[in-house]
């Protein structure tokens, strides 16, 4: 049987394999909003938005937690090739990279939590970081959410 950590691991890889291998952009930022969804869960299993804010390792997992109610649609946008380099083999040219609609960049945590750092940076590459940072840390058994 495996543990809930396995079961947030297994589909975000897979969204992951599935994004790389989209044939669209709109495809790819369905599944880098599945991507997201598993991110979420796992920030939830390791103890919440408190942990990431006491820890200095997870600083682009915290800044990713802003996006966490947006749709993928309003904060991406196409990169063009020569704009961005991404270390992931996709199937398109261009990149998804983060954007920061005005309710996100009018939000007080949006520098606080470094997420205006992430504007102009490849979604896929610093999504996965962000998750393998959140899945580094040891898991709150507090009962904290």
């Amino acid at each position: 049987m495996e543990t809930r950590e396995e079961s947030i691991c297994r589909p975000f890889d897979a969204a992951r394999l599935r994004l790389a291998e989209a044939d669209s952009f709109d495809v790819q930022r369905d599944e880098l909003g599945h991507m997201l969804h598993q991110f979420f869960r796992l920030v939830e299993l390791k103890g919440g938005v408190e942990i990431l804010k006491s820890e200095p390792s997870a600083s682009t997992a915290l800044a990713i937690l802003l996006f966490r109610h947006k749709n993928t649609h309003e904060i991406t946008r196409v990169a063009e090739p020569a704009d961005v380099f991404i270390d992931t083999f996709t199937n398109l040219f261009g990149a998804l990279i983060w954007d920061a609609p005005p309710e996100i960049a009018g939000d007080n945590r949006f520098t606080a939590w470094g997420t205006d750092s992430m504007v102009g940076k490849p979604a896929l590459g610093t999504m996965t970081e962000a998750f393998n940072q959140v899945l580094t840390l040891p898991r709150d058994n507090s009962g904290a959410v």
